[in-house]
């Protein structure tokens, strides 16, 4: 079958695997940064060593190939080599989720002092809500057992817009995150010329540690949440190559 192209392509940023069928051109191109993850990276990189790998044995083949036997060639495969690596993302993405939100529950669940009683956060938030918007911004900022408090009771109770409680929220994660950090490196300052003793809890500086994790943790969800459109890229893939319509590429590619 003469009208398969296949090429195969990798740079410093990108791997990209450009074919074409029937007068049908599609490019498959990923960013490195999502095969160096710890739990999806490997899989992936897989899925893509797959679909290069098939395409290269197809192109190599097709010259002798009528269509059928190219069709017949290409679902076999498929079924054997890209579709296992497939059904790996699959099962990779949720699980690296599910990670992802144990760690980030593990410091986000608002926490308080062991004499903190429910009812009384309960009549705090009660009162902090008669409060005008300003002075309520002021009371949280000032206090992050109020702050917490606020954050336990969810976002319809709290009576401000989505966007304030979310930086209420993200704040009290934070914090919670430095007294972790303070309390399990023992962070102090260092000695300088203006306090030549130093040595007191450096809590600016585990916020900034703090706050730097956050943003982190913000990168990796963005980036799992990729997986399911290079999936669905790799379905589109498929169907070129098999010469199918996608939902038959992905049967295929999720049959066991």
């Amino acid at each position: 079958m003469s009208d398969f192209e296949f090429r195969s392509t990798t740079s410093d940023r990108a791997i990209a695997s450009n074919l074409s069928r029937g007068g049908l051109h599609h490019t498959l191109a990923t960013d490195k940064d999502i095969t160096e993850h710890r739990l999806v990276g490997a899989p992936i990189g897989k899925l893509l060593d797959a679909v290069r790998t098939v395409g290269e044995n197809m192109l190599a083949k097709s010259a002798d190939l009528s269509r059928t036997g190219f069709d017949k060639a290409a679902f076999e495969q498929v079924e054997r080599t890209i579709a296992p690596a497939f059904r790996a993302v699959q099962a990779a993405q949720p699980r690296a989720v599910d990670a992802l939100d144990r760690d980030v529950a593990d410091f986000a669940t608002p926490r308080f002092a062991a004499h903190s009683e429910p009812a009384t956060r309960a009549e705090q938030r009660t009162w902090w809500r008669t409060l005008p918007m300003p002075t309520r911004m002021q009371a949280v900022q000032g206090d992050p057992e109020l702050r917490a408090a606020i954050v336990e009771g969810g976002e319809a109770m709290a009576g401000v817009p989505q966007d304030v409680f979310e930086r209420m929220r993200r704040e009290m994660v934070t914090e919670q995150l430095a007294q972790r950090i303070i309390a399990s490196t023992s962070m102090r300052t260092e000695p300088t010329a203006d306090n030549p003793i130093a040595g007191e809890i450096d809590i600016e500086t585990a916020r900034t540690n703090a706050a730097d994790k956050m943003e982190r943790l913000d990168a990796e969800r963005e980036l799992l949440a990729r997986v399911p459109a290079l999936l669905s890229n790799v379905v589109t893939t498929v169907a070129v190559l098999t010469g199918e319509n996608r939902n038959a590429a992905f049967a295929r590619l999720t049959a066991r």
